[in-house]
């Protein structure tokens, strides 16, 4: 892909052109920005007073790009400061965590390079440039492409990386590793069906065929089985950050050769290793009755249909797979398992329930459970007691029966 300065014309969800964000970025503007840095654009008193001394657009992008630092703070929060985005382009940003881990990954899936030591990969949709930063921190050589003028400058500004404006769906990618993130927002939507991407299926269909090999970043809310049947030989991988699934990842080869497991799931913490499990989503979770403990599985776990494969390598088992929890005997310690220590199993019934939480000293009780099978907040406010004990009941259809499931949450099997 050539090199050549991103166009100036005017973004299409009025960004601002690249010109106006370049004399922003000016130590003309300094002032102005630290100034802006803190103000919420719903302030509409201390917005007119800034622009009492300056361009109102200047104050509109300044005003902006506050926002978006913000949003930034806890994704990169080392480098927020110096990132140049937009708010919406903030809350698409990989965290810096996932951005080096899908950089580190890369690198491993991509090789030394043999004779060849220059690792080149284009990030279609690259936005301001996220995931670039850390395939760049990471040593691989990147080349950005956007269809707005004014993020591929952003990708460009917070890389050092050469960014072309340009339609994923009309460059060329034959045999190039890629990295590419589709549009999953319209009209400030978050859109879910991979229906409604942009660039679309086909599209992504066309790259993965095309290109040598690479990820492509999807919500994590797509379809299971959509995503995978994209590309038949790859992996399916769920991110986990901070209790919360932030990215489906789909890794592939052109060649055919693995990638890993057909489904990953992998835990980021700031301050640790990446923690990945891989299993067989055909496995099913083994059943039995309520034990002495019960364990909430972490979402990337239960998403991909790996909980059977999880609780057979850790021996436990479920009264029902469709409610989320394993049970067992013994305490178990699994960075994919928040632990609680099982009190009593009682049928549901609200009189029964109040009882036992007052014979035992109840104080904080916190309701679990899945759909509308009650109303958590009012269960929650109705049965609190003015003891000192906290308790966690979950509430789990049976059949035709309502369990209480009554627990004691404990942190130290709970996993780091």
């Amino acid at each position: 892909m050539a090199e050549r300065e991103p166009s100036s014309q005017q973004s299409s969800d009025s960004l601002g052109s690249v010109e106006e964000w370049r004399t922003l970025a000016s130590p003309a503007m300094a002032e102005l920005l630290e100034q802006a840095r803190g103000i919420d654009p719903a302030n509409a008193a201390a917005i007119e007073r800034l622009r009492r001394s300056a361009d109102p657009q200047q104050v509109r992008l300044a005003v902006a790009l506050g926002r978006a630092r913000r949003k930034l703070q806890e994704k990169w929060p080392r480098d927020h400061g110096d990132l140049w985005a937009d708010p919406r382009g903030a809350e698409q940003a990989s965290s810096r965590l996932a951005a080096l881990y899908k950089a580190d990954r890369l690198a491993r899936l991509m090789g030394d390079g043999g004779d060849e030591p220059r690792r080149p990969i284009m990030d279609l949709a690259c936005g301001i440039g996220a995931d670039a930063l850390g395939m760049v921190r990471c040593g691989l050589e990147v080349e950005g492409l956007d269809i707005e003028p004014v993020r591929a400058w952003m990708m460009s500004k917070n890389t050092g990386a050469p960014a072309e404006v340009g339609d994923a769906a009309k460059v060329e990618i034959k045999g190039r590793w890629v990295h590419m993130d589709p549009s999953r927002r319209s009209a400030g939507r978050r859109m879910v069906r991979l229906e409604d991407y942009q660039p679309g299926v086909e599209t992504i269909r066309q790259i993965i065929a095309d290109a040598r090999g690479g990820v492509i970043k999807l919500g994590p809310g797509v379809a299971i089985r959509q995503a995978a049947e994209l590309a038949p030989n790859g992996t399916l991988e769920l991110i986990s950050e901070g209790g919360k699934l932030t990215q489906m990842l789909l890794w592939w080869k052109a060649d055919g050769s693995p990638t890993g497991a057909d489904r990953r799931a992998t835990l980021l913490r700031d301050g640790h290793e990446p923690e990945s499990f891989e299993g067989d989503s055909s496995i099913g979770v083994p059943t039995g009755e309520w034990d002495d403990w019960v364990w909430t599985v972490d979402a990337a776990i239960e998403r991909l249909g790996l909980m059977g494969s999880l609780a057979v390598e850790l021996k436990l088992c479920s009264p029902l797979a469709a409610c989320g929890l394993l049970t067992g005997g013994e305490p178990v310690s699994s960075v994919w398992l928040r632990g609680f220590r099982v009190m009593d199993v009682l049928p549901w019934r609200f009189k029964a329930i109040k009882r036992w939480l007052l014979r035992h000293d109840a104080g904080v009780v916190e309701i679990k459970t899945r759909g509308r099978l009650l109303d958590t907040d009012l269960a929650q406010r109705e049965l609190r007691g003015r003891g000192e004990q906290p308790f966690a009941i979950f509430a789990v259809r049976l059949g035709e029966k309502i369990q209480a499931v009554i627990t004691r949450r404990d942190d130290e099997s709970a996993g780091a």
